[in-house]
């Protein structure tokens, strides 16, 4: 049964704020594919970025877009993404070495993760 009424208009903002996020990363990091990288090096970034910010609610997109603390990115571990890939460990290390490099993602405690200013980062 679909929602009618505020919650309904609220709810369908906060996913196209969300789409509208996700797009724009996705692009800016297809760019980097297509000229410097290769095709795994986009895989482990949609990979990372679904796992830092697949459950964002629509407050934490909010507060993400208008650079607010209150969102908490879900960490990421080598070997989450190495297994949600079914790539090879030490595969996706050295390619996770590289993106951290050149500032496209960055650890943090012992996990990966992509941060809201990368993710704005023109």
């Amino acid at each position: 049964m679909p929602l009618n009424g505020p919650s309904a208009i609220s709810e369908r903002v906060g996913v196209r704020v969300a789409a509208r996020l996700g797009t724009t990363f996705f692009l800016q990091h297809l760019q980097i594919v297509r000229d410097q990288r290769s095709l795994v090096d986009g895989l482990i970034l949609l990979a990372l970025f679904q796992t830092n910010y697949g459950r964002l609610r629509e407050e934490d997109v909010r507060a993400l877009i208008e650079g607010e603390s209150a969102v908490a990115p879900t960490p990421a571990s080598v070997n989450a993404i190495a297994q949600s890939l079914k790539l090879p460990y030490e595969t996706v290390r050295k390619r996770v070495a590289a993106l951290r490099a050149d500032g496209v993602c960055e650890l943090r405690k012992g996990s990966l993760l992509i941060t809201p200013a990368q993710l704005q980062a023109d």
